[in-house]
């Protein structure tokens, strides 16, 4: 999971409350460059924290539910010294990253349609007229 590597020590640890969030996270981006702990549940939470002690990380990317567990879990994380980075802000109004990815996807997929149906349309309107 880790090296030891100063450089590596450095750069952020993404820290995801499900295995779920985590597929999503690899499936938005195109490239992972930071280490990532995906905890399985926020009941984890001092588990992980005594894992990135150990391995000297003092900065990280919390992806946690937006629920009353993800927040505390956050807090818990602030507490015990590490700099956290909310990524939850990006998608508050969804119950988690799982969800947001989701909704984007079929966002995405919806588009494509509208084109159409709108192109179709324009070409329609310019033979009548």
């Amino acid at each position: 999971m880790f090296t030891d590597k100063i450089t590596d020590r450095m750069k952020p640890v993404c820290v995801f409350e499900g295995f779920m969030d985590f597929l999503s996270f690899l499936s938005m981006k195109e490239e992972i460059i930071s280490h990532c702990l995906v905890m399985n549940s926020v009941s984890n939470v001092a588990r992980s924290i005594r894992s990135l002690n150990d391995r000297q990380v003092s900065s990280i990317r919390t992806f946690l539910d937006n629920d009353e567990a993800g927040r505390r879990a956050t807090e818990d994380f602030i507490e015990a010294g590490f700099k956290v980075d909310d990524m939850s802000v990006h998608y508050r109004n969804f119950k988690d990253l799982n969800e947001y990815h989701i909704h984007r996807v079929r966002e995405q997929q919806k588009k494509p349609i509208i084109d159409d149906v709108t192109n179709t349309n324009q070409s329609h309107k310019s033979k009548t007229s």
